[in-house]
């Protein structure tokens, strides 16, 4: 898969409602201040908004692989993959509440 543009990552992160448009505005916002426009990359977007702890680390890989599902369960949202087997996956993850 081809790397993802900068805009096509912040689509994909507003699409998995991980964050909406109030939320990544402010970040996006102090980025447009101090890079220029046409240097912003998927990479530098998203390491923004995990310095801004608005995604893991973790989150902001899957986005930038292009994937947008797979961050809830039912009421949790999941915040990393802290191990995988043969027999399944155990992920760290956020109570909605």
């Amino acid at each position: 898969m081809s790397e993802l543009s900068a805009k096509e990552f912040v689509a994909l992160t507003l699409k998995s409602n991980l964050l909406n448009e109030k939320q990544i505005t402010p970040a996006l916002d102090k980025l447009y201040e101090n890079v220029p426009l046409g240097s912003i990359t998927s990479e530098l977007v998203g390491e923004v908004l995990v310095n801004e702890e608005l995604l893991t680390v973790w989150q902001e890989r899957q986005l930038r692989k292009g994937r947008h599902k797979g961050y809830f369960l039912q009421r949790y949202k999941i915040l990393d993959l802290l191990g995988a087997g043969g027999m399944g996956s155990v992920y760290l993850a956020e109570h909605s509440l």
